[in-house]
């Protein structure tokens, strides 16, 4: 019978550690990224090439690749330091900012978009005059 020696021991269980870790992340990220990847092949699977090299999917996407970025960039230069000071605020009216910035999270899509359609559209508050400025906003 072979003797093991508590470092052989230990070697081993950490060893199967790392093993049931690896597997449980892969099966994590299996879990995720494989349903979108089914997404996208049954989406793409009846497109002709002619339609992704469309110049209107081609703008509309750039439109949105574009949006996402300004999106995610001003709320990473806005909302950390929002989140920040947020966090060590003790005011009475710390409630009432936290209320306004929770508003579009629970606010339903519909209202949500129709807020900013009446804000921002052509005709909107705020969209009225950035057509002015060369900021057209569909």
């Amino acid at each position: 019978m072979p003797s093991t020696t508590p470092t052989t021991t230990i070697y081993l269980a950490k060893s199967l550690r790392r093993i049931i870790y690896i597997t449980a992340v892969g099966l994590g990220i299996a879990f995720v990224i494989l349903p979108l990847v089914a997404l996208l092949l049954a989406a793409l699977s009846g497109i002709d090439s002619a339609l992704l090299n469309s110049q209107t999917i081609l703008t509309a996407t750039m439109l949105s690749v574009i949006t996402t970025l300004i999106s995610t960039l001003l709320m990473l230069a806005l909302g950390i330091p929002l989140a920040l000071w947020m966090s060590k605020s003790t005011k009475l009216w710390h409630k009432l900012i936290q209320s306004i910035l929770t508003l579009p999270i629970v606010m339903p899509p519909a209202v949500a978009g129709l807020a900013l359609l009446l804000t921002f559209g052509r005709q909107g508050l705020i969209g009225q005059y950035t057509s002015q400025l060369g900021i057209n906003i569909p």
